[in-house]
């Protein structure tokens, strides 16, 4: 049941993170769903581990990736404030009239990457569409990915080792 529930933590987690990208960008997403696993998933197992591990040496390693995720969300904050000035005269995607777009699009070509012609296109393509909501709600979903992720690992560790003695005597672990 402790490996299911590892398989179960993964998908969750691998779900959330799709969302998340959409939302937050893939640089902020990874490094903050990475950092968490490591964070939270290293502090479970070494209490699970009986504290088998020299806690001076892990834990500095540790407190990096809590910096890393200070900074992730600090890069997500510049960027969002970034895109919301882009798209200031924008006051939605539907109220953007296509002609707008085709006659930008005919100048150029094709939309610059990083200008608000370039954001506009790419938010109509995509199936999970982000214009007009919080930012909050992209980081939410990053960190329960991060939560999700940082749950595999100690639930196949439960698994394997049986830590809490839950199976009956005799019954081997995997």
């Amino acid at each position: 049941m402790f490996a299911m529930a590892g398989g179960i933590f993964l998908s969750l987690g691998t779900l959330a993170t799709q969302y998340a990208w959409a939302f937050v960008g893939l640089s902020v997403t990874e490094v903050i769903t990475a950092s968490i696993a490591v964070v939270i998933g290293t502090t479970l197992n070494y209490f699970l581990d009986d504290r088998i591990n020299r806690a001076e040496v892990l834990f500095p390693g540790v407190a990096c990736f809590l910096i890393a995720v200070c900074f992730g969300s600090a890069v997500h904050k510049s960027n969002a404030a970034d895109n919301k000035s882009k798209l200031q005269g924008f006051k939605s995607l539907e109220t953007t009239s296509s002609f707008q777009m085709e006659t930008s699009s005919i100048k150029e070509g094709k939309a610059k990457v990083g200008t608000a012609d370039f954001l506009i296109e790419v938010e109509k393509q995509r199936a999970i569409k982000v214009f007009g909501k919080s930012t909050i709600i992209g980081l939410a979903i990053t960190f329960f990915a991060g939560i999700c992720f940082s749950l595999i690992s100690p639930a196949v560790s439960l698994a394997t080792n049986d830590q809490w003695h839950t199976l009956k005597h005799g019954v081997g672990t995997l």
